[in-house]
């Protein structure tokens, strides 16, 4: 089977960290984790759980850290995760299943994709553009994410699949890191998994305005 690194950008992620490497040790043949200076906890407990941790500073575009982390990874395939994020056990199962495929299996795989995701890539690119190259094998896959907001996963409203690109091939993706919302350039075919990446996004509204300020607070800066 095909070597998978996941790779991870963290900053004061104590509460979240463990949760999130717990879910994937069991897919991992190695975990990178590049920490922006945390002041809790997040580094020692990130190496308890196996990971290589290398610390850094904390820049407000913090792309920059997860495209560190994703250059560090010597595996086949890489899947990046943020720590607030973690990989229910359906979608480690598919993930292992994708990793054990030939090239012409995930082409038949792909074609058993539902298609509310299929609908929601084709929102994705007409906001944004053609993702990777179609004609190319596929190299990179679109996750289905839950998005946990006071007390419950949103399944309606337009809030999911939520559609991140969070798996793909060693140097087949990267991040431009230029805006806190930009999609990955990918070279090669963008597909889907199916089971959903579980994101701890807003458990407390305190923590929505929290990230929201963070994001509004580095945008206004550009400015």
């Amino acid at each position: 089977m095909k070597k998978l690194s996941v790779a991870l950008a963290t900053h004061n992620e104590e509460e979240n960290i463990v949760r999130c490497l717990s879910s994937v040790r069991d897919i991992a043949d190695e975990i990178i984790v590049v920490d922006g200076s945390s002041t809790d906890g997040t580094a020692e407990k990130a190496k308890e759980l196996g990971a290589k941790v290398v610390v850094t500073d904390n820049p407000a575009m913090f792309h920059i850290n997860k495209q560190k982390a994703i250059d560090l990874t010597t595996g086949d395939w890489i899947l990046q995760l943020d720590a607030d994020e973690y990989v229910s056990e359906k979608l480690a199962e598919e993930i292992k299943k994708v990793l054990s495929m030939s090239d012409q299996e995930i082409e038949e795989y792909e074609k058993s994709i539902p298609s509310l995701l299929i609908k929601h890539q084709q929102i994705i690119e007409e906001r944004d553009g053609a993702i990777g190259n179609k004609n190319d094998p596929y190299s990179a896959f679109f996750l289905p994410r839950a998005n946990y907001f006071l007390g419950r996963f949103l399944r309606h409203g337009g809030v999911y699949p939520d559609g991140v690109i969070r798996m793909f091939r060693k140097n087949y993706a990267y991040l431009p890191c230029i805006d806190v919302h930009e999609q990955y350039v990918v070279n090669g075919r963008v597909g889907w998994l199916k089971n959903d990446l579980m994101h701890w996004d807003s458990p407390t509204f305190k923590k929505y305005i929290k990230k929201n300020n963070r994001y509004t607070s580095f945008i206004a800066s550009q400015y």
